[in-house]
């Protein structure tokens, strides 16, 4: 199942990058910078063919991302090989374009990427979803959390956070992860009552997300049914009523029950108008943490109907809002998060996109697509703003460097050029080492 995973999750990576290339393709042929090959995948050719533009389009060996070979090489080594101080000019060439031609080309990756993200997120909000969440009625975790902190009490229902109408929990997690350490202005019901505050969610390092120390406040109803020992079943619909005698309002106190228990648990459940009793053995995860094999009802939403221009600006929204989210992520590895366990590399992003796939095909082919679009738009998102990084090497590095150029009007010599490329290139092998590491202790971990 891993392998899946992984296998899926690198054929979706492996599209991002060639739409990246895509755009460095598209636009250097408008410019009038001559390409010389394109390739789908690395590694040695297995096809390959020169079309009637004298370009060279081929299929390697290694079938996920591809990459963009410009004319420019030979004109690039001549001048290493001699010191010349300037690239000698040569029609079609990338280093004998003009600046502008060449920030235009570096940027014109990161912008198909976004455009591609905005394409797919309008898609899936075109043709609509249906999702389940829980109500946004909280329960307290134990302990002084900042929710404690913050005044807040069991069974109260949160209506607005930071300005924004909260629906259900999924809304009510999505505001406060992207908020750590941030103060945020609430309004609940208690009792019929509005009350008002404000709240601030702890940082957690190892997700660098905000945490407030708050469960949904979900009926202990089953989803689904649970084939039992003896022939017995827990039933869709079943209301659990105590769990080894306790008193159950809330899942979160079948949890607890379950999470002091050392073995079976024994369930008193009301079925139409019938008590039943019966036991049910949890499973164990890696550190003999219990937990019971039960899903329990949800309530399901649905997107609103969009027209093809309402989806697409709901697509920029979303782009828009994941592109902040990013720009506040990169400023939180700086406060103390474990960047080993908050980044994420190629290969743990390939594992968690084959989780979506795997997770939403086990519901309907329309859900795991579904799924896949938005993980892909998340990722390309991310993508597009890796390579706008002012890093050398990258795509915003190469857009700074030759901004200089056209701003100075002094044209950067070879050798400064390999010098900058490769002290960037250095830095970002040292990260996809580290990425790469950190990537097997999660998968070695889990």
């Amino acid at each position: 199942m891993i392998l899946f995973q992984i296998l899926a999750g690198l054929f979706s990576l492996g599209i991002l990058v060639l739409v990246h290339e895509a755009g460095h393709f598209f636009v250097a042929r408008a410019l009038g910078v001559q390409v010389e090959k394109f390739s789908i995948g690395w590694g040695k050719a297995l096809w390959k063919r020169t079309g009637k533009d004298g370009v060279v389009y081929q299929m390697g060996s290694f079938p996920f991302g591809g990459f963009v070979l410009m004319k420019g090489e030979v004109q690039f080594r001549e001048a290493m090989n001699k010191g010349l101080k300037e690239f000698p000019y040569e029609e079609g060439s990338f280093f004998s374009a003009q600046p502008w031609k060449r920030i235009l080309i570096a940027l014109a990756g990161p912008a198909i990427n976004v455009l591609f993200a905005i394409l797919l997120l309008g898609i899936v909000y075109g043709i609509g979803f249906e999702y389940s969440s829980y109500p946004s009625r909280i329960l307290l975790a134990d302990g002084d959390t900042p929710a404690v902190q913050a005044g807040l009490q069991d069974g109260d229902l949160i209506i607005h956070l930071d300005g924004k109408e909260v629906l259900h929990f999924s809304d009510l997690q999505r505001i406060i992860t992207s908020n750590p350490e941030n103060d945020i202005p609430f309004t609940l019901l208690r009792n019929n009552l509005v009350i008002e505050g404000t709240l601030r969610p702890r940082l957690d390092p190892d997700r660098g997300a905000g945490v407030l120390g708050v469960y949904p406040a979900v009926e202990p109803v089953i989803a689904q049914n649970l084939e039992l020992p003896e022939g017995q079943i827990l039933a869709a619909g079943d209301r659990v009523l105590r769990a080894n005698g306790a008193p159950i309002e809330y899942t979160l106190d079948l949890a607890r029950v379950v999470a002091e228990s050392n073995g079976s648990i024994t369930l008193d459940v009301l079925r139409c108008t019938d008590e039943v009793q019966l036991s049910v053995v949890p499973d164990f995860d890696e550190e003999m943490n219990p937990s019971l094999p039960i899903a329990f009802e949800a309530q399901v939403f649905h997107t609103p109907t969009y027209t093809f221009f309402q989806a697409i600006n709901k697509g920029v929204e979303e782009v828009k809002e994941t592109l902040a989210l990013t720009f506040q992520s990169l400023g939180i590895l700086f406060r103390g998060v474990n960047p080993s366990a908050a980044v994420s590399g190629p290969l743990r992003i390939s594992v968690m996109v084959g989780e979506a796939a795997t997770l939403g095909f086990s519901q309907s082919i329309g859900t795991g697509f579904r799924l896949i679009a938005q993980f892909m738009a998340i990722i390309s998102i991310a993508l597009a703003f890796g390579n706008m990084l002012p890093i050398p090497v990258l795509d915003g590095g190469q857009a700074l460097m030759y901004t200089y150029e056209w701003i100075s009007r002094r044209a950067l010599t070879p050798r400064t050029i390999t010098a900058f490329q490769s002290v960037g290139g250095g830095l970002v092998i040292l990260l996809l080492v580290w990425a790469l590491f950190s990537d097997v202790l999660f998968i070695i971990n889990r």
